[in-house]
């Protein structure tokens, strides 16, 4: 059994319609708001990343601007 868990829920408003690439993962963002340490509101932008049949859903439901609840894990790559 694993020692730790990585889940995330982001609520927020599509950025872009949903499209597939050339390998057939579903890719769009996601707009939320946060406060930062500083007390102010933070714009937010995330990319998400689809697949199977999930990503065949979000391709078909999701349009620019929509609210959408996101469940999943963050997975961030050495750039």
């Amino acid at each position: 059994m694993a020692s730790s868990y990585n889940k995330t829920v982001l609520i927020g408003r599509v950025g872009q319609k949903p499209q597939r690439n050339d390998n057939g993962i579903v890719e769009f963002t996601l707009c939320n708001n946060t406060i930062g340490i500083d007390g102010k509101e933070k714009v937010m932008w995330h990319r998400i990343v689809s697949k199977n049949r999930q990503g065949e859903l979000c391709e078909q439901y999701l349009d620019k601007g929509d609210l959408c609840c996101i469940e999943g894990r963050i997975d961030s790559k050495e750039r």
